[in-house]
This record gives C-alpha cells, sequence and structure tokens, in this order.
C-alpha cells in the first residue's frame, strides 16, 4: 500500500514503508493488518509523588511512599520545579536496605556532565576521584521564587546484585547569577559494589531544597 505525503503540491508519494512496528494496537485486516497486535509500546506507570516544601533531604523511599523494587527494570525520577532555599547545586545518593531509607555516602560515586549556557559556553563537570555524592548540576540554582528547575533522572535494573547501577539525567535550569538559562546532561555511577539500590535521596550543596515535585514512574 503507497502512502502519499502531502507536501506542498500534494505530489510526494512514500511506498513499500511498512508502518507495522511502529503502532500500538491491532491493525484492521481490511487495511492490510492481520488483526493481531504487532507492538506495544511500554508505558510509564506513577509509583508515588513528593512535594518537598524546605527540607533538608528529600527521599525517594518508603518514608514517603516510593518504591523501586524488581517490578520494573527502568525507574524514572521527574523532578519539577525545583528550588533550592539558597542557590546551590542539587546533588544525589543511593539508598539501600528495605525501603531505601539507609543512605550510601560511602565515597565511591563518579560522574560527570556537559553543560551548554544560553550565553553560548559550554563547560564539563565531573567527580574526578571519588566522592560521597552524584552531582545532578555542577554549578549552583538560582533560588529566586520566580525562577525554576527540572530534571529526569533514570535507573536501570536497581534491584540486580549483578551490575553496578548506573544514573542518567538531563535537565536545565537559571544560573546563579539569574542572567542566563543552562541546559545539562550526565551519568553516574557507584562502583564500589553491585548490592540492590532500593532508594534515592537528593539534598542541595548548602541549605535545603525549598520546593520541588518529585514524581516517580516504572517503565512496564
Amino acid at each position: 500500500m503507497a502512502l502519499t505525503r502531502l507536501g506542498p503540491n500534494n505530489s510526494s508519494s512514500i511506498s513499500g514503508i511498512n508502518l507495522t512496528s511502529q503502532v500500538t494496537g491491532t491493525l484492521p485486516t481490511g487495511n492490510g493488518g492481520t488483526g493481531a497486535t504487532s507492538f506495544t509500546a511500554g508505558s510509564m506507570k506513577l509509583i508515588a509523588s513528593h512535594n518537598a516544601s524546605n527540607e533538608s533531604v528529600v527521599e525517594i523511599t518508603s518514608a514517603n511512599s516510593f518504591v523501586m523494587d524488581s517490578t520494573y527494570k527502568r525507574y524514572i525520577l521527574d523532578v519539577i520545579d525545583y528550588s533550592p532555599v539558597s542557590n546551590s547545586s542539587l546533588r544525589m545518593d543511593y539508598g539501600s536496605g528495605s525501603g531505601g531509607t539507609t543512605r550510601v555516602t560511602t565515597s565511591a560515586y563518579r560522574w560527570a556532565m556537559k553543560s551548554q549556557s544560553s550565553n553560548n559556553n559550554d563547560w564539563d563537570s565531573y567527580s574526578g576521584s571519588n566522592t560521597a555524592y552524584i552531582g545532578i548540576t555542577g554549578e549552583q540554582i538560582m533560588s529566586d521564587d520566580d525562577h525554576q528547575a527540572g530534571f529526569r533522572i533514570m535507573i536501570d535494573n536497581p534491584s540486580s546484585t549483578t551490575v553496578k547501577k548506573t544514573v542518567f539525567w538531563t535537565g536545565g535550569y537559571i544560573s546563579s547569577s539569574g542572567t542566563y538559562a543552562v541546559s545539562l546532561s550526565g551519568v553516574g555511577w557507584f562502583y564500589n559494589d553491585t548490592n540492590a539500590v532500593t532508594g534515592l535521596h537528593f539534598h542541595a550543596q548548602s541549605g535545603n531544597i525549598e520546593r520541588g515535585s518529585f514524581k516517580l514512574y516504572g517503565i512496564s
């Protein structure tokens, strides 16, 4: 079946493209389908959310009804409308044990990120030697009430005891000077052991976390 792409002259056509691997659901038999579902996309299941309010540590643990176990192979955490009480970078460490409430602060994290600013500067931030945390931002985040930051953090197979856990993230924020926007992406891991990660803990470099909505999803 040929597909017609509506361009300026309504004349361009594309043929021979198999779309059955690009859709979700059942293709009608009358339109060339078999009536069988050919592809099912993964869906995001909201596990729990927490609205931070002037907290020294935000726990993505059973203390706030979060669960990270073998139910899902991939977990995504969205951090929405984030702001520290004072200009400060954002840091994270793993949680272990039942419910993830035990913080893993051994100096065995390694991380790196790439940042690009709206004033056409780019820079690298990295741990170098081992640190007791993963630096989500290398620079301080603006703390004014009318500024906000946001991040998406991903971790795969946190319940595994055979692989060292790695996290990946993207995000953006307003610089501590309040003069330019910053986008970033990063990766970090705990190389010391392969223990299960059952929670995440977030804290500012200095001061408290003023606000932010933390939403954890499992990917089926």
